[in-house]
């Protein structure tokens, strides 16, 4: 009962905003360009504001002590002072990873004990993203109160922006000569 994904398909949708998404796609393609230091955060900022969440971040594969874990690279909305903290590799992160798509949860403290917040995680959509068939990171929007649901919408635009995630963090890797005469 912590896994609801069939809500994402039950609840009604708001209808898309297209205009809203394209300026927004345009902008992060702008700052991936001129300001990619900034990218993950405005990333943040712009999800919080299209799916209307209390907080959105993303956080990136790392290891902490020969342990998988993720770090929070940036936070937008109530729990911005999170960012550079780390989450377990067993997190909804981490699930979202393990079953290779969207997972939205419901109260998900009460599975995972490190997510204890104040205020508390009400709901959250976590969607990962892959570079090369590899897990990199993930972009989970939260609410903290039951007055904010996220519905097929909020999926379908944490999809588009998690794949400009992904370009995003390809285009920030060091390359080998090997593999840059390749690409």
């Amino acid at each position: 009962d912590v896994i609801i994904n069939s809500q994402l398909s039950l609840r009604p949708s708001r209808p898309p905003d297209y205009k809203a998404e394209i300026d927004a796609i345009r902008l992060l393609l702008h700052i991936v360009s001129e300001a990619p230091n900034t990218f993950w955060q405005r990333l943040s900022e712009i999800a919080l504001q299209l799916c209307k969440a209390d907080t959105v971040g993303v956080s990136l594969l790392d290891s902490q002590d020969a342990a998988a874990v993720f770090r929070v690279n940036a936070v937008a909305g109530v729990l911005n002072g999170r960012v550079n903290s780390t989450i377990p590799r067993a997190s909804p992160c981490g699930a979202a990873i393990e079953r290779d798509g969207p997972q939205l949860m419901y109260l998900p403290q009460r599975f995972f004990s490190a997510l204890k917040f104040d205020p508390p995680i009400v709901e959250t959509l976590i969607i990962p993203f892959h570079v090369r068939n590899r897990p990199v990171g993930t972009i989970w929007c939260v609410a903290h109160t039951d007055g904010c649901k996220f519905d097929s919408e909020d999926e379908r635009i944490g999809r588009t922006l998690a794949s400009l995630a992904a370009a995003a963090w390809h285009m920030r890797q060091p390359w080998s000569g090997g593999e840059a005469a390749t690409e």
